[in-house]
């Protein structure tokens, strides 16, 4: 395989300011909504913001930091006991629990919806968002998640301001495993779909 062609710095800096300088003309003139805004933020998060059923969260997380995980329902092969002696936890309820999920939320686990933004190191933030969207097996990008479509313009205009702030975030601990809060993100009114 050819190695990709070195772009030169100048015209790249040339063509960066230069989408900077058209995305302010939009949002100037008023043609940049949140609903065009969102795709294009989307896109440059790229992996760092995943979205999921909140259920499915604990086997994606363990995926990530390389556990061998098979597809859930999990066989009786894999990783997962490995998963949770280094996590520390017994089962699945108090991995939750450990990340910061109440009895209730766990009871309704199913209800919600993650948004997990890695931040400028490894550590995470986990939005939790009582929204249902549907039971995905694996999370996906923010851009190809579809949340847009179930959120009012403020609401969306919220979270992107949210994701954003969680993927900037420069905080690093120094536990040898990734760090994951829960932070939860009250919706004001989703939209009629």
């Amino acid at each position: 395989m050819a190695e990709p062609e070195q772009t030169d710095s100048e015209v790249f800096d040339h063509a960066f300011a230069g989408l900077i300088e058209l995305l302010k003309t939009e949002y100037e003139a008023g043609y940049f909504s949140i609903y065009r805004l969102f795709p294009v933020a989307s896109l440059v998060l790229g992996d760092r913001a995943q979205v999921g059923n909140a259920s499915q969260f604990i086997y994606h997380f363990a995926r990530s930091q390389g556990y061998n995980l098979p597809p859930y329902p999990l066989a009786g092969s894999g990783e997962i006991k490995k998963f949770f002696a280094d996590e520390s936890v017994k089962n699945v309820p108090e991995w939750y629990e450990k990340i910061g999920l109440t009895a209730d939320e766990y009871a309704h686990i199913h209800e919600y919806t993650i948004i997990s933004v890695r931040g400028r190191h490894a550590d995470r933030r986990a939005l939790l968002l009582r929204l249902y969207m549907r039971n995905w097996p694996q999370f996906v990008p923010l851009a190809e998640s579809g949340i847009a479509s179930l959120l009012t313009g403020k609401d969306l205009a919220r979270l992107l301001d949210e994701v954003i702030a969680c993927s900037l975030d420069d905080t690093e601990t120094k536990s040898p495993n990734p760090t994951i809060r829960i932070e939860r993100f009250p919706l004001i009114k989703p939209r009629n779909v």
